[in-house]
């Protein structure tokens, strides 16, 4: 995929990481929860992979929609990582492009199946969902099999909870990174950034997004801030990383 079917491309893949989880996960064991946010911070396969050993272990043995809440957010983190590799990946082997691919696919799906087994009234439980569906996206057909179901699982969340702010993030993804043909509109997404943040004034992801508003919107010098800002409260992460290494060479 050079674009993919929304033009998002590898952006639209670094962006969804590292968005933590939300209040509804308060039950789970505290230290799940905290490893759970550890490994999505850091961008942790390894641990993300060996997280989601303990959780689907942990379900089987006494199922609670907070385990598989969080089992469905350790999938997520590594699918959003295997498809962080492949956009990164062009120079490698096609045959080991599209295995990663297909292991993040794999992966996703575990996490719609623990999804599904959430009561259809958890706002989480669809932004989940419409972001999974967003990391199996990466060409025109992958695009036309997924798009609506990652648009109406989005649309449920926010449906759900207008204050989420992990859906409300989700709904900027479009409007920020997609092509205008496709439903880029960098004043939307500012606005969208902007309720977000009334939320919670120090999401790591909403600063970097907004940073990346600014980029479209022609002001460099609050991009670069937004980014450095992001990279305060995220020494890690991605957006911020990749955004400003990308300034520095031009």
């Amino acid at each position: 995929m050079k674009n993919g079917v929304f033009g998002l491309g590898l952006a639209f893949v670094v962006v969804a990481m590292a968005s933590g989880l939300h209040p509804a996960c308060a039950a789970a064991s505290p230290d799940l929860e905290a490893r759970a946010v550890q490994v999505d911070r850091d961008g942790d396969l390894d641990g993300a992979l060996a997280l989601i050993a303990e959780l689907q272990a942990a379900v089987a043995e006494k199922p609670a929609p907070e385990t598989y809440l969080l089992l469905g957010r350790a999938c997520l983190t590594v699918a959003e990582l295997r498809r962080y590799a492949y956009e990164k990946g062009t120079d490698m082997d096609p045959r080991d492009r599209r295995l990663l691919g297909r292991d993040g696919d794999r992966v996703a799906n575990i996490g719609h199946e623990a999804m599904d087994e959430l009561p259809d009234t958890m706002s989480e439980k669809w932004r989940i969902k419409a972001d999974l569906y967003a990391t199996m996206i990466r060409s025109l057909y992958k695009g036309e099999k997924f798009v609506n179901e990652m648009d109406d699982a989005m649309e449920m969340a926010l449906k759900l909870d207008p204050k989420n702010p992990n859906a409300l993030l989700t709904a900027t993804k479009r409007p920020l990174f997609a092509e205008e043909k496709h439903g880029g509109d960098p004043k939307k997404a500012f606005e969208l950034i902007a309720r977000v943040l009334e939320i919670d004034p120090n999401m790591e992801l909403a600063i970097a997004f907004r940073g990346v508003a600014y980029e479209k919107l022609g002001d460099m010098d609050k991009a670069v801030a937004d980014w450095n800002r992001a990279l305060e409260l995220n020494p890690k992460s991605r957006l911020a990383l990749d955004k400003l290494e990308a300034h520095k060479k031009k």
